[in-house]
């Protein structure tokens, strides 16, 4: 009985063991599977990057054709400048030489009047002797002689008249081609100096497009799950706001995101969010493409989509917050500097051409023609407004011309700007934007 009763107990631990074994395997089996999902997500992505990659040597292979025709055309253009540098030369030459033949021409007339004048003045003494001792022969020969003189110099002042234009004619002729060859020079300059700014540009994006692909082609390997779905759920929102994938006024439609993206590039290695954005097919805009991407209302107010209407809907409660009777005095960047930047990037993605536009389609009068207040409560809002927009974009205007042309509606603040930009910042207002990362360097 009581062997009995130990091989029962035997027995049921050997069942619980199995069991465990079983339940072990089974779990194996589980984590085996899982695992060899992330493994093909893995290698789709991989698939993916190395694509990117291959794209992006092609891109660079015609970029490097591109420079090698550009270097070509050069060539001959340098080769164009050197013949004409020989022409001119000779040109010079030839001029050079007129100018002694014409020179010499003028200084043998210029002696002939001046002995055609002495010769006058002797025939002079010679009729003023005649007429004394009344020898009217000789006084009538002396007067033709008198009257021919007169005439050969009349023809020889003539004869100096239209030396003296042809040296003036020959100076323009030598002036033009100089001031043509001055214009090549310059133009030719300019066009190597572009061609190599382009060429860099070229290359820096060659470069970084590399450097992303080559992050992205590493990232499974490096990220966890948490990061993961970070990323999913971040290039989600974003799909949702730019369907386009051209992205702006970030910070004004969604500044949660902009945060989120700003960390996630951080966190998976990337130097700037530009870069982050470029790995996933997204691209930042500004300014002139901007209107170009939405050069028309998108949405009639009430039929804005699900992605902008929350953000909507909070930008007109505030206004009928701070004004109830829907007429918005100027100032509106000084008195609500926040709200202002939500309304122009708001403003900018359903298509309106100005902030005044959006708002009088929203049933508020807006009078954008005063802006009272001080000087330094005008300033503010809008160097905000610059900064928000420029100050992470690697795309930035070059000029304060540029600026402005991307910026029409902020012309006459700008120029009031620029006009005492000295006695506000102590410098001119083309290098205090760029100290502060609005214009480029």
């Amino acid at each position: 009985m009581r062997d009995m009763s130990h091989a029962a107990v035997k027995a049921e631990a050997l069942n619980r063991e199995i069991e465990r074994i079983e339940t072990c395997l089974r779990e194996n089996d589980l984590r085996r599977e899982e695992y060899r999902e992330k493994l093909e997500a893995a290698r789709t992505e991989l698939h993916t990057a190395e694509e990117k990659l291959a794209q992006v040597r092609d891109r660079r292979q015609i970029l490097r054709t591109e420079q090698e025709q550009l270097e070509r055309e050069l060539g001959t253009g340098r080769a164009e400048l050197a013949r004409l540098e020989e022409e001119s030369k000779n040109l010079q030459q030839e001029l050079s030489g007129l100018f002694a033949l014409a020179f010499g021409k003028k200084k043998e007339v210029r002696g002939r009047i001046e002995e055609n004048e002495r010769a006058r003045a002797e025939q002079k003494d010679r009729l003023a002797a005649l007429e004394a001792g009344l020898d009217l022969e000789g006084l009538e020969r002396l007067a033709a002689e008198e009257q021919e003189t007169g005439a050969s110099l009349v023809s020889l002042k003539s004869a100096v008249e239209e030396l003296d234009g042809q040296l003036e004619q020959l100076a323009r002729d030598r002036a033009e081609p100089e001031r043509e060859l001055g214009a090549l020079r310059q133009e030719l300059a300019e066009a190597e100096q572009a061609e190599e700014a382009r060429l860099a540009k070229a290359e820096a994006d060659a470069r970084r497009a590399a450097d992303c692909a080559q992050r992205h082609r590493e990232w499974p390997l490096l990220e966890d799950d948490r990061l993961r779905d970070r990323r999913d759920r971040a290039m989600v929102k974003l799909e949702a706001l730019y369907p386009e994938h051209k992205v702006f006024a970030l910070a004004a439609l969604n500044d949660e995101l902009r945060a989120s993206l700003v960390k996630l590039g951080r966190a998976c290695g990337y130097e700037s969010t530009d870069d982050l954005l470029n790995a996933h097919g997204f691209t930042r805009i500004s300014g002139t493409a901007v209107r170009e991407l939405r050069p028309q209302v998108q949405y009639a107010p009430g039929s804005e989509p699900e992605v902008i209407r929350g953000k909507v809907e909070a930008i007109l409660r505030r206004l009928e917050e701070y004004y109830p009777e829907k007429e918005i005095p100027g100032g509106l960047e000084r008195d609500h500097k926040a709200l202002s930047g939500d309304i122009s990037g708001v403003a900018q993605w359903l298509g309106y051409g100005s902030r005044k536009e959006f708002l009088e389609s929203y049933g508020f009068r807006y009078d954008d023609s005063c802006v009272g207040g001080r000087p330094a409560l005008e300033i503010r809002p809008i160097l905000e407004a610059l900064f928000r927009e420029y100050g992470e974009s690697e795309t930035k205007p070059r000029t304060l011309s540029a600026l402005t042309r991307e910026h029409p509606e902020l012309r006459p603040q700008l120029k009031t700007l620029s006009n005492r930009a000295r006695s506000l910042f102590g410098e001119p207002l083309a290098e205090h934007l760029k100290k502060l990362d609005i214009l480029a360097k």
